[in-house]
């Protein structure tokens, strides 16, 4: 589309791209190949690099390989199936991370129980077979990074 001399109102935006504006990555002052990192711009503005950033490395940005959901247990059958889950994880795959469902504990009378007993599993009988573990999300879970027990 050209600019005419009654097109300056409505249609602006497309006269800008009819008279050279241009879209792209920008090109030395060789017009040859795009500008360097640090590279300083023929009038005196200095081009500041870009740096690619990784996302941290949290157990929040692993995959989680398996998941063990302890909804309806008592505390004493819970502690038995995360001995068993994170034992059997730590054997079969380690550095492998897995997320212990306990849920935030709501539906129980007073404090959450089994949440409270996990959290002393990880810290306390199971700590040789855990990495690093953290409170999931929305804090109804944890993600545990297992790994094999060293004799």
């Amino acid at each position: 589309m050209t600019c005419q001399q009654g097109d300056r109102g409505r249609q602006f935006a497309p006269c800008l791209y009819s008279f050279g504006a241009r879209i792209g990555p920008s090109i030395s002052s060789s017009g040859n190949a795009p500008e360097a990192p640090g590279f300083t711009h023929p009038m005196g503005k200095r081009r500041i690099p870009r740096v690619e950033h990784e996302p941290p490395a949290t157990l929040h940005f692993a995959v989680v390989e398996a998941e063990v959901d302890l909804h309806g247990l008592t505390a004493r059958q819970a502690e038995t199936r995360v001995a068993g889950f994170v034992g059997s994880w730590a054997m079969r795959a380690p550095g492998a991370v897995v997320r212990i469902i306990t849920g935030r504990g709501v539906g129980s009378e007073g404090a959450p129980v089994i949440q409270r007993r996990v959290r002393e599993q990880l810290s306390g009988s199971l700590a040789e077979s855990v990495g690093e573990w953290a409170v999931d999300i929305g804090g109804g879970a944890f993600l545990v990074r297992v790994q094999r027990i060293t004799p």
